[in-house]
């Protein structure tokens, strides 16, 4: 409840109150009749065109943005803990592991989330997590919008035991997960989100450079042209 109503931003979910029900205490929060962004995108499947495809990887980037400029990491990043409302748009929800950063830390300690789209540090009791795991997340869940793919497929339809083991596997080889290709993945795209899977957490993008990346590729800069002095414009005039 506490990080639910430390922020608020359109594309987190929006808290409304708290209610209780035969002595339970339940969080009430808007209505996203779209459901997860999983379901939403399996239903939608031939419907869901590169235009919404970006639509929705934009909105999670600025989502998880704002968590960030809060210093709240999620910590569980993953399509089933996205909402869809009835408009189309994205609610990151289930702060159910969610931290709030102090001042004097910049990262938190605890292994939890989800392993196709947990950050390698999330496996090891000696490293903390922080923005940078969520990133790690972040770039599963682009894969998995932008190309259809799930992050590290070989983990769906294991035990939960087998996927952390064979995830810890993975991780420990350094393999990282495969990006597809496509007109969703232009070359400054596909940099972005490699850097989203690098096994040093300072080496990852932030979110909001992620979402910069998405909106399009640097402009070249281009230099204002020097004034003419008087001279050169006395010359200008007379040819």
């Amino acid at each position: 409840v506490h990080v639910l109503s430390h922020v608020q931003h359109p594309n987190l979910i929006k808290f409304l109150g708290l209610a209780e029900q035969e002595g339970k205490l339940m969080i009430v929060t808007e209505l996203c009749i779209g459901g997860t962004l999983h379901t939403f995108m399996a239903e939608l499947r031939e419907r869901l065109d590169d235009s919404l495809r970006q639509k929705l990887a934009e909105q999670v980037c600025e989502g998880v943005a704002a968590l960030h400029a809060h210093k709240i990491v999620h910590r569980d990043l993953k399509p089933a803990n996205i909402l869809v409302d009835g408009l189309g748009n994205i609610k990151i929800s289930d702060f159910g592991l969610a931290r709030i950063i102090d001042g004097t830390s910049r990262s938190v300690t605890m292994g939890a989330g989800t392993h196709g789209f947990m950050a390698p540090e999330a496996y090891d009791p000696t490293k903390r997590l922080s923005f940078a795991s969520d990133i790690w997340g972040l770039g599963g869940i682009l894969v998995e919008i932008l190309g259809g793919k799930k992050p590290f497929p070989q983990l769906s339809g294991l035990t939960p035991e087998r996927a952390m083991g064979e995830a810890m596997r993975l991780h420990k080889e350094g393999v990282k997960p495969e990006i597809p290709t496509g007109k969703l993945f232009p070359p400054h795209v596909r940099r972005i989100i490699e850097r989203c899977f690098e096994y040093e957490p300072s080496k990852r993008p932030t979110a909001k450079e992620v979402l910069d990346a998405l909106k399009g590729p640097p402009r070249p800069v281009t230099p204002n042209p020097r004034p003419m002095d008087s001279n050169e414009a006395t010359f200008m005039s007379q040819t």
